[in-house]
C-alpha cells in the first residue's frame, strides 16, 4: 500500500469515527431534551400538588389530600431517577462513570421490581415465570433499578 494510499485510508477512518461521534453526540443531546421536559412536568406536578394543600381557602377530604400526597411522592422519586439518569450521561460524557459490578441473583431483581412498579403503577401487573433458584448476574443494581424503573 502506498503512504497516499495508507493517508487516504486513514482519512475515511477517521471521517466515519466523526461521523459515529457526532451521531452519538445527537442522541445525547435528544436524550437531555426529554430528561429536561420529564423534569418540568414532574416538578411541575409536585409545585401544583403542594401549592393546593397549602391553600388554607380549600378544604379537601382525606382522599383527595391522599391522592396530592401520592401525586407529590410519585413525582419525587421520578424526579429522583432523572437526577441520577442526567448525572448518568454526564459523567458518560467525561469518561467518569464507575460501575459497581456485583453478582445479584435475577429472580430477587425482578420481585424487588415488581414490588416498586406495584407500588408506582396500580394497574400494571408483571408477571414472571422464571425457576426459583437461578445462576448471578454481574450487574451495578442501583443504575439497572432506575434503567428498569424508567423504561416503565
Amino acid at each position: 500500500m502506498t503512504p497516499e494510499e495508507l493517508l487516504l485510508k486513514q482519512n475515511l477512518t477517521l471521517r466515519q469515527e466523526i461521523k459515529e461521534l457526532k451521531a452519538i453526540q445527537q442522541n445525547i443531546w435528544m436524550l437531555l431534551v426529554v430528561v429536561g421536559r420529564r423534569l418540568q412536568i414532574s416538578s411541575a406536578s409536585v409545585k401544583a400538588a403542594v401549592t393546593s394543600l397549602l391553600d388554607p381557602d380549600i378544604f379537601w377530604d382525606v382522599s383527595t389530600q391522599h391522592e396530592f400526597l401520592q401525586t407529590i411522592d410519585n413525582s419525587s422519586d421520578y424526579l429522583s431517577d432523572l437526577s441520577v439518569l442526567v448525572s448518568l450521561v454526564s459523567r458518560l460524557q467525561v469518561g467518569k462513570i464507575q460501575l459497581k459490578l456485583e453478582a445479584h441473583i435475577l429472580q430477587e431483581i425482578l420481585s424487588k421490581l415488581e414490588d416498586d412498579l406495584s407500588r408506582r403503577i396500580e394497574l400494571l401487573k408483571l408477571i414472571v415465570n422464571l425457576p426459583r433458584e437461578g445462576a448471578s448476574v454481574w450487574v451495578d443494581y442501583e443504575y439497572l433499578m432506575i434503567a428498569l424503573r424508567l423504561l416503565f
